[in-house]
């Protein structure tokens, strides 16, 4: 906000001018905090009827003050069981204290949250293949390198037609076509063939693309950004629960001394941003 002002009005105001300024146009087009926490249980329901398949959960304290939610939008939630891989990851913000260690109860909150509500309501199921041969770029580039290394290969088959013996150098490798296993273990990580089953594809008569994931197919990409998330009515409409709630009350924040932190600690092994 400083560099714009500055930049549009030409007016230079400092950090703790703009900050004020900020929370009270906030508190102007939202209003006040402790009647929206108040219309949060009503926001949920209501958000769960407009979209089919959505789960909530939030949780007070003993004097009815919000302490945490849970929210997944129900074509999110389809998208991710019919288009994805089953890989659940947190993002690149580090959980750690003061000490550079991971609070436990923070773990544990994850822990939870994650395996129950993903793993009960979010059952992945078998993946069909669809072979439509429309790759993503990354597939692409990757197939197109392990396609041009499995040139070194000398390759034999077994007993079994489905079992074939990659030779690499002093290393020996099996390619299992029936259960798309590779002993080195990059077939199963990536679903991509690796060097060497694009080398025993070519010996089998199969086509690569047919050992490929479907989640890196275009198709399986478009697939998930089909579904529609609905927008709300006005606050007016919005349904409470049948089963009732009691009123939620905004959270007490202590506000801390000094400047707001700005950036997450690094850890030892990490390298900065600006490097």
């Amino acid at each position: 906000m400083i560099s714009e002002l500055l930049r549009e009005y030409i007016i230079q105001i400092d950090y703790n001018f703009t900050l004020c300024s900020r929370n009270i146009a906030i508190k102007i087009i939202y209003r006040d905090y402790d009647k929206l926490f108040a219309q949060l249980p009503a926001f949920l329901h209501t958000l769960q009827l407009w979209n089919p398949g959505t789960l909530y959960e939030f949780q007070t304290t003993s004097d009815d003050r919000f302490k945490y939610i849970f929210l997944a939008l129900g074509p999110c939630i389809s998208a991710f069981q019919e288009s994805s891989r089953p890989v659940v990851m947190i993002d690149g913000t580090h959980l750690k204290g003061k000490n550079r260690r991971l609070p436990i109860s923070i773990g544990q909150t994850y822990s939870r949250y994650v395996s129950i509500r993903i793993g009960e309501h979010a059952r992945i199921p078998e993946l069909e293949l669809i072979w439509d041969h429309v790759l993503t770029q990354e597939a692409i580039n990757k197939l197109s390198k392990n396609v041009e290394y499995r040139r070194c290969f000398a390759i034999r088959c077994t007993s079994l037609a489905h079992l074939w013996k990659i030779k690499v150098g002093r290393e020996t490798y099996m390619v299992d076509l029936q259960h798309l296993t590779c002993d080195c273990h990059e077939f199963e990580l990536d679903l991509i063939p690796c060097n060497h089953v694009v080398a025993t594809s070519r010996y089998s008569g199969g086509h690569i693309y047919d050992f490929l994931d479907r989640c890196y197919k275009t198709k399986t990409l478009v697939n998930m950004y089909d579904s529609v998330i609905m927008g709300l009515p006005r606050s007016e409409d919005w349904i409470l629960p049948p089963y009732g709630s009691p009123p939620v009350l905004a959270p007490l924040i202590k506000k801390q001394a000094g400047r707001p932190r700005m950036s997450r600690a690094w850890g030892g092994v990490e390298a900065s941003s600006s490097l």
